[in-house]
């Protein structure tokens, strides 16, 4: 019969409670599995970390390079609509002051109408094309948004929040248009109602200056509707852009 005391393979018996002592090579394993495990587990946290950190970098790059040129590109939509509806002005200022008694009110009205008309032109192309730039740079921020990351959080134009910040910009741009261009139509409107300056009595040549001043102050007045119809539509531009920024 085996002593007590007696040695066995792979350990020794305690004396006291009879239980067979671990081997050290078993303890030694455990602790080495347990120490890799746990390296293991800090190494891919700290590789997912520093993805995270990686693709958030990208991400903020892409956002400031996109509303850097957006900004540029309204910028220079701005100026053009700017020239436009200042050229548009001053032709019809000069138009206005090279009116001569002769030509009567029919004449004054047909070139009143004709500087109205080309004002109201100006103002339309220039809404119609910060429309276009505002549709176009919406549409490079689905597709940046896309290529970028297979998040639907990135996908910002394609949800219901980035519907109601997009749609203005498209949306803005030809309803101002349409004020710029209903107003200029008003004054076209009134300068050919205008009485001929041959019903007026006395000498005609003051009917035909007064005539001209009230022309001058028509097209002026729609010179400044278009002007102030094109920067409210580059300004919701503006506006839509940044608020498409903030959400994100």
């Amino acid at each position: 019969m085996e002593p007590p005391f007696a040695a066995a393979a792979g350990g020794r018996r305690l004396h006291c409670t009879g239980v067979k002592a671990p081997p050290a090579a078993a303890s030694a394993a455990a602790t080495a599995a347990a120490t890799a495990a746990a390296t293991a587990a800090a190494t891919a946290a700290a590789n997912c970390a520093a993805q995270q950190r990686r693709q958030q970098q990208q991400r903020q790059q892409q956002q400031q390079q996109q509303q850097q040129q957006q900004q540029q590109q309204q910028q220079r939509v701005a100026t053009a609509s700017s020239y436009k509806v200042a050229a548009a002005g001053t032709a019809a200022a000069k138009l206005s002051e090279s009116v001569t008694p002769k030509e009567g009110s029919t004449g004054l009205a047909a070139r009143t109408a004709a500087a109205a008309t080309a004002a109201a032109t100006a103002a339309a192309a220039a809404a119609a094309t910060a429309a276009a730039t505002a549709a176009a740079t919406s549409k490079r921020r689905e597709e940046t948004e896309k290529s970028s990351s297979s998040t639907a959080v990135l996908r910002r134009c394609s949800n219901a929040l980035g519907l109601r910040l997009c749609s203005p910009a498209a949306t803005a741009a030809p309803a101002a248009a349409a004020a710029a261009a209903a107003a200029a139509a008003s004054a076209a409107a009134a300068a050919a109602a205008a009485p001929a300056a041959g019903t007026c009595k006395g000498d005609p040549l003051p009917a035909a200056k007064v005539q001209a001043a009230a022309a001058h102050t028509q097209v002026a007045a729609a010179a400044a509707a278009a002007a102030t119809a094109a920067a409210t539509a580059a300004a919701t531009a503006a506006a839509t852009a940044a608020e498409v920024e903030t959400a994100a």
